[in-house]
């Protein structure tokens, strides 16, 4: 049967005036047509023409009153359209049973015998969809994304379905619930990349707005509320007695200080009581896979660079530690973004910090900036230097003095012409070939390994960094992103759980990988735990940013009466 004459069948099975027509349709066309047609245009009527021409049951079939059914149809929105989704894929057909059920359950039907059908139905689903192959954004024959619209398009309903799911639910499903968590989050990380590539695609706006709804429904209908998210999730200590699976997750996804080995790893988790590594597990479905991991240094002082957490002493502190440093966070399932997991890991983790013998009374981080520098280097391309603050007079001319004397510089009267900023981007530029040269920033004394810089590289890094900091910090405080919220992604989920920008540490860490992203800046937020409720709404109503002494003191020394002149 032709797809047009299907959509056409199913426009005219919505209409009650056209049933003479219908039937004749009916006895013309194949059961199994019939059937599919009458799934999709959603009306018990229908039903009642299928039952004058055979009164054979079909493979797919309503089992709604007729009461019930227009309840449902007047609550939902018309199908989508038959001709945008393969219809004969086996995940979207099983679909179409599950809400069968869904509309039994409404109807009344036997509850015992209703249930473990649509279990297993779901089952059946959750498995086809696994086995398809993975999301592939870049074919529009994704069966993966056609489901993913497919639902997107029925959200309105799916709501409705999954509030009947809630209700009904027993003891005894339990564990059935438990088994699709895996499954949505892996449907959940292919709709987010789906609503990523929406929102850049100029001619995807309708589509983005639909696939956003879709995961606004998955938030609060099913994670939040069904599965309880984060609240049912376990915190658990990881070690080194904890196992190899765990631990080799913990090297495949830390993303803030990779690691290259599990015995590496290691010296991460132990066996001194300097350091504690945090996760939460979902206990029932996924007791082995750590699904955000918190990496905790115990000092008796905030540190200032990340060479403080690698090199703490094997034998336990004296005097005992009283400050907890938070020095990475890393997600490990990219479908439970959004929901909290990592505000509520902090939380847990600090209220289990301070229950233990040793007293700890400051929490903080040591946080990178990870998109600093390419902000900075943007700015120079399109010559925009509005959120950049001006350099006093004297560290502009230290910058000079050093940038003509290091040996990759220009000559001194090439310097004199240049504006501050292009001083700025050329003092920055010699930096970077020294550690590309390098491998390593080698940024004063705390490097013990690997090539240094010669005494000119070192000191032009020392004579920027005043202006570095104070760029730094002007970009954590006041750059903004479109939509009004801070630019820098941690710092926007650090205050927005109620951290303060505390304090700012240049050359904190002499990783290639962190002059990459922010010239080796790191940042410590600190958390009040008596002042987080209050910092969190007034961020959250105000958009208000808490700043500490220091961020304060760099902020009021920024004229900003002089940027503008200074790029003249």
């Amino acid at each position: 049967m032709s797809i047009p004459r299907l959509n056409s069948m199913a426009a005219s099975l919505i209409a009650p005036k056209n049933s003479f027509l219908v039937q004749r349709m009916l006895r013309s066309l194949p059961r199994q047509s019939v059937a599919l047609a009458a799934i999709l245009s959603r009306h018990q009527t229908t039903w009642a023409l299928v039952s004058t021409v055979d009164a054979t049951p079909y493979p797919f079939q309503w089992h709604a009153s007729p009461s019930t059914a227009r309840n449902f149809t007047s609550k939902s929105p018309p199908p989508p359209p038959i001709n945008n989704y393969d219809y004969e894929g086996k995940a979207l057909q099983m679909l179409h049973q599950i809400h069968n059920q869904f509309v039994s359950l409404m109807s009344g039907r036997d509850y015992p015998l209703v249930l473990p059908k649509l279990w297993s139905l779901t089952t059946q689903f959750v498995q086809a969809y696994l086995q398809l192959p993975s999301l592939n954004l870049a074919s529009e024959f994704c069966q993966r994304t056609r489901i993913l619209q497919y639902l997107a398009d029925c959200n309105d309903q799916l709501q409705v379905d999954i509030q009947i799911l809630k209700g009904n639910i027993v003891l005894e499903e339990e564990k059935m619930k438990n088994s699709l968590f895996p499954f949505l989050i892996e449907i959940r990380r292919d709709l987010l990349q789906c609503i990523a590539i929406s929102n850049y695609n100029k001619d995807g706006a309708k589509n983005y707005e639909a696939l956003k709804k879709l995961d606004s429904t998955l938030i609060s209908q099913v994670f939040t509320s069904f599965f309880q998210i984060p609240d049912s999730l376990t915190l658990r200590q990881i070690d080194t007695a904890s196992s190899h699976s765990i631990l080799e997750r913990l090297v495949q996804y830390e993303a803030v200080h990779p690691v290259d080995s599990v015995h590496q790893l290691t010296t991460r988790l132990g066996p001194n009581n300097q350091r504690r590594v945090y996760s939460l597990f979902h206990q029932e479905s996924l007791p082995n896979q750590p699904l955000v991991v918190l990496y905790v240094a115990l000092l008796d002082a905030i540190p200032s660079t990340m060479d403080e957490i690698h090199n703490l002493p094997s034998n336990d502190l004296s005097p005992p530690p009283t400050v907890a440093t938070f020095y990475s966070i890393s997600s490990h399932c990219s479908g439970l973004a959004s929901l909290g997991l990592g505000e509520s890991l902090i939380e847990r983790a600090a209220k289990h910090l301070q229950t233990e013998t040793t007293p700890i009374d400051t929490f903080c981080t040591l946080s990178p900036l990870p998109s600093f520098r390419s902000w900075l280097m943007e700015r120079f391309l399109i010559n925009d230097y509005t959120d950049i603050p001006a350099p006093s007079k004297n560290v502009l001319d230290a910058i000079k003095s050093n940038v003509s004397n290091c040996s990759l510089g220009n000559p001194a009267a090439t310097i004199k012409d240049l504006s501050p900023f292009e001083i700025l981007k050329s003092a920055l530029d010699l930096l970077s070939q020294q550690v590309c040269l390098g491998g390593r920033t080698c940024l004063g004394d705390q490097t013990t390994t690997g090539p240094k810089w010669d005494s000119d590289t070192q000191k032009l890094y020392k004579s920027l960094e005043p202006w570095l900091i104070q760029i730094a910090a002007q970009y954590l405080a006041v750059v903004k992103k479109d939509g009004g919220r801070p630019y820098d992604s941690v710092l926007r989920f650090h205050v927005g759980n109620g951290a303060i920008l505390y304090k700012l540490h240049s050359a904190a860490d002499t990783s290639l990988f962190s002059w990459q992203n922010s010239f080796g800046i790191m940042v410590t937020y600190k958390y009040d735990l008596r002042m987080k409720l209050l910092n969190q709404t007034n961020h959250w109503q105000n958009s208000e940013i808490p700043l500490g002494p220091d961020i304060q003191l760099l902020l009021s020394s920024v004229d900003n009466s002089t940027i503008q002149d200074q790029d003249r």
